[in-house]
C-alpha cells in the first residue's frame, strides 16, 4: 500500500513537472516574442517619429520625405505607409486628438501612419501564427514662418514726381532731391524695432502688437517711428529726410489703418517691447513711407499738376484714386503657408500735351485701371542648413490691368463701386481741323507665378517680379496699335499737313518713351505695376519641426 502510494505520488510529480515545463516553455516563448515585438514596435515608432518630422520640414514633398526616412531606418515588412498633411492648431480648449485636422489647409503639419508585419518566433511555432500586425503613428508640426510684402521698389527716382505725389497724398509741401529719396530707398529697419517705436509714439503700454495694429494712426506717427529707429540704427541721413517729410507736410492729419500695413501673424499676441527670438525681419523705409501715404484716409483721389517736369511732355496733369485695401490683406504679412497680401485697386488718369514745332500739338489723355495684385505664401523649405537650404516660395498673381486713350469723368475717379465709361478723346482741336480717337489695351490673361527666394536673396531684400519685360512700354505700344483716329477738316485745310492722322500717330509713337516714364514713375511711387506683381521676402524663420502626437 505504502509502496503504491509513493509510486502514485512520483507519477503525479512527473506529470506536474511536465505541465510546468510546457507552461514555462510557453511563457518563455511569449516572453521572447513579446520582447521582440516590443523592440520592433519601438524601432518602428522611432522611425515614424523621424519620418513625420522630415515630412513636416518639407510638406510639399511630404510623401517622398517620409518614405525615404522609413527606408533609411531599415524598417522591414511594411504593409502600408500613409502620409497625410493637415493643419494643427495648438488650441488648449481642444482635446489633444482634435488639434490635428487632416487635409485642411493651410498645411502646417503631417501625420505618418505605418502598418507592418512583425514575425513571431517561438510563439509562432506553438500557435501557428507567424506574424503580428504593428501599427504606429506620429504627428509633427512645422514652425517655419516668413515675412513678405507686395509692391515694387522704386526703379527710377523722379524727384519732382515723388514730391508732387507725397504733397498730394499728405498735404503741405515736399521739396526733396533725388539723393534724399536714395537715402530712403537704401535704408532698412527691423520690423519689431519699428513696431516698438510706433507703440511708444501712440503711447501704448502693456498691450499686444495686435492691439496696436487694430488702431488707426497718423502717417506722422509712422514717420516719427521710422525716424527714431533709423537714427538708432546708424542711418542718420535717412532719419533726417524722414523728419523733413513730417515737418513740411500734413502727415499728422493723415490717418492710416495700421492693420492695412502690417500683420504679425503668430507674433501679434506678443507684448509690445517684445521680439521674436531668432526672427527679426527687415523692412524698407521708402516702401513703408509710400505705402502708408497711399493708404492714408481710406479711398481718396489726388490731383497733381506737373507742368513740364517730364522731358518730352508739357502741361502734365495726374489724377490718382486709390481704393480701400481688402480686409485681412495687408501690405506686409508674417505667417505660415497660404497667408495672403494684396495691393489696393488703383485708377490713374494722365493728361499731357505732345507737340513739335509747327501747327500740331496733341493732347493725350490716358486712363489706367489696375485691379489688386496678390501674393500667397506657397511654401517654406528649411533643410538642414538654413543659410544653404532655406527657400521661400510666393505664388504671385498680377492684377488685371487696362489702359485707355480716351476721356473719363475725373469727378468719379474714386467711385470704385461703378465702372468708368471711356469716351472718344479730342486729341487735336484747331480752327482748321479736329482729330479725335480712342484706344484700349489690357492684360487679362494673368495667372499665378511662383517666385522663389533663397537665403541670400532674402537677406538682400531682393524684389522679384512675375515678369521680366517692360509692362508699361508693352501696353503703351499695344494701345497705339489699337488707335482709331477720326480726322475732321473744319475749314479749307490750307496750311494743314497732308495726312494729319499720320502726323498725330507719329507724334504719339515718338512720345511713347516719355509717356512710359511718366506712367511708370507714378506706378512705382504707388508700389504697383501694370500686369505684374512684385514681391519681397523680408525674413524667414526655420525652427524645424516638432512632434505633437
Amino acid at each position: 500500500m505504502l509502496k503504491n502510494a509513493k509510486e502514485q505520488e512520483s507519477g503525479s510529480v512527473a506529470i506536474l513537472s511536465a505541465v510546468f515545463l510546457i507552461v514555462f516553455l510557453w511563457c518563455a516563448a511569449l516572453a521572447v516574442d513579446f520582447g521582440s515585438l516590443y523592440f520592433e514596435r519601438r524601432t518602428a515608432q522611432g522611425a515614424v517619429d523621424l519620418a513625420a518630422i522630415a515630412a513636416a520640414q518639407n510638406i510639399a514633398s511630404a510623401d517622398a520625405a517620409a518614405t525615404a526616412t522609413i527606408e533609411a531606418n531599415n524598417i522591414r515588412n511594411v504593409q502600408r505607409l500613409v502620409v497625410t498633411p493637415g493643419h494643427y492648431s495648438a488650441d488648449p480648449s481642444k482635446a489633444p486628438d482634435e488639434r490635428f485636422v487632416a487635409d485642411v489647409e493651410p498645411f502646417n503639419a503631417v501625420r505618418v501612419q505605418l502598418t507592418q508585419n512583425a514575425p513571431l518566433y517561438l510563439a509562432g511555432a506553438l500557435t501557428g501564427q507567424r506574424n503580428m500586425t504593428i501599427e504606429t503613428q506620429a504627428i509633427a508640426v512645422t514652425t517655419a514662418q516668413a515675412a513678405f510684402s507686395i509692391g515694387s521698389r522704386l526703379l527710377r527716382l523722379e524727384g519732382g514726381l515723388l514730391n508732387a505725389l507725397l504733397e498730394g497724398l499728405l498735404g503741405g509741401s515736399v521739396n526733396l532731391s533725388v539723393m534724399d529719396y536714395e537715402q530712403l530707398v537704401d535704408a532698412n529697419v527691423k520690423l519689431f524695432q519699428f513696431m516698438n517705436a510706433l507703440s511708444t509714439e501712440l503711447d501704448v503700454d502693456g498691450a499686444s502688437y495686435n492691439d496696436v495694429l487694430a488702431m488707426d494712426a497718423s502717417v506722422g506717427a509712422v514717420l516719427e517711428a521710422l525716424t527714431n529707429v533709423s537714427a538708432d540704427s546708424g542711418q542718420g541721413a535717412a532719419a533726417h529726410v524722414l523728419s523733413s517729410i513730417g515737418a513740411t507736410t500734413h502727415a499728422a492729419d493723415a490717418m492710416v489703418s495700421l492693420g492695412a500695413l502690417v500683420d504679425l501673424g503668430p507674433y501679434g499676441n506678443l507684448s509690445t517691447g517684445s521680439s521674436a527670438p531668432g526672427f527679426d525681419p527687415s523692412i524698407n523705409v521708402m516702401q513703408m513711407v509710400t505705402t502708408a501715404a497711399s493708404l492714408a484716409n481710406g479711398s481718396n483721389q489726388v490731383s497733381l499738376n506737373l507742368g513740364a517736369t517730364i522731358p518730352g511732355l508739357t502741361n502734365v496733369q495726374v489724377n490718382v484714386a486709390i481704393g480701400e485695401p481688402q480686409q485681412d490683406s495687408p501690405w506686409l504679412s508674417v505667417g505660415e503657408r497660404d497667408v495672403i497680401v494684396r495691393t489696393a485697386q488703383t485708377r490713374i488718369r494722365l493728361l499731357a500735351t505732345v507737340g513739335a514745332e509747327g501747327l500740331v500739338s496733341v493732347r493725350v489723355p490716358l486712363y489706367a485701371e489696375v485691379a489688386y495684385a496678390e501674393g500667397r505664401l506657397d511654401n517654406i523649405v528649411c533643410g538642414n542648413d538654413v543659410a544653404r537650404d532655406a527657400r521661400v516660395d510666393i505664388a504671385a498673381l498680377p492684377g488685371v490691368a487696362e489702359l485707355w486713350l480716351g476721356e473719363v469723368d475725373v469727378n468719379n475717379l474714386d467711385n470704385f463701386s461703378r465702372t468708368l465709361p471711356v469716351e472718344n478723346a479730342n486729341l487735336v482741336q484747331t480752327p482748321l481741323a479736329k482729330v479725335s480717337g480712342k484706344a484700349h489695351a489690357a492684360v487679362t490673361n494673368t495667372s499665378e507665378t511662383v517666385l522663389s527666394f533663397n537665403w541670400a536673396e532674402i537677406e538682400a531684400q531682393e524684389t522679384k517680379s512675375t515678369s521680366t519685360r517692360e509692362p508699361t512700354t508693352t501696353l503703351l505700344n499695344s494701345l497705339l496699335r489699337d488707335l482709331d483716329l477720326r480726322v475732321e477738316v473744319l475749314g479749307l485745310g490750307i496750311g494743314l499737313p497732308g495726312n494729319l492722322g499720320t502726323v498725330v500717330a507719329n507724334l504719339l509713337s515718338a512720345a511713347t518713351p516719355a509717356l512710359d516714364r511718366l506712367l511708370s514713375g507714378v506706378l512705382d511711387a504707388l508700389g504697383i505695376s501694370l500686369g505684374e506683381a512684385d514681391i519681397t521676402v523680408h525674413g524667414v524663420r526655420c525652427d524645424g519641426a516638432a512632434l505633437v502626437g
